[in-house]
């Protein structure tokens, strides 16, 4: 019976190197390649043309599932990230373009947006520096009013006077 005990330890070591070389290879074809992470950041640039803003990368609809095999059959052809961008915007138009281009009329569009910014910035700027301003005309003329002598204005004198009158009335 001495002769077993070998043969045991020799077929758990055996087994034990089995498994880790299994779950090593299991690692390994999780790793995504190189035309994986390829078709994902050409993913990433493309939009669902049927959803509305949703990238293809995150869209499960029938449609994407048909692009990205479509993006890597073209990757296995050799074709670049440019030229399949390129294929997919001439076949749905710009609108598939997660970024939209700045040449154009976007250009165009963008100087709007960022001259309209600006002037809304600059006009909030001077109401503010306006109405700084006008706070401090304001506390200096009460800091000059209180300096000065109160003297009672038309009004004051007749509502004085008519609590005057009251106050004597009340008290006959």
């Amino acid at each position: 019976m001495p002769s077993l005990r070998p043969l045991s330890l020799i077929a758990v070591l055996l087994l034990a190197a089995a498994t880790t070389a299994l779950a090593t290879a299991n690692v390994r074809a999780q790793e995504p390649s190189d035309l994986d992470k390829q078709a994902l950041a050409i993913e990433k640039q493309l939009l669902c043309p049927q959803c509305t803003n949703e990238r293809l990368d995150v869209c499960n609809i029938a449609i994407c599932n048909d692009m990205r095999r479509e993006i890597y059959a073209q990757l296995a052809e050799g074709r670049n990230s440019d030229e399949i961008l390129f294929y997919f915007q001439n076949r749905y138009g710009q609108r598939i373009l997660a970024d939209i281009p700045k040449e154009g009329f976007n250009l165009v569009l963008f100087g709007w947006v960022g001259a309209s910014l600006l002037l809304v910035t600059l006009g909030g700027a001077l109401f503010l520096i306006r109405l700084r301003a006008a706070g401090r005309a304001h506390r200096s003329a009460l800091a000059t009013a209180d300096a000065a002598p109160a003297q009672p204005s038309d009004d004051e004198a007749w509502l004085e006077a008519e609590l005057g009158e009251t106050s004597q009335e009340d008290h006959h």
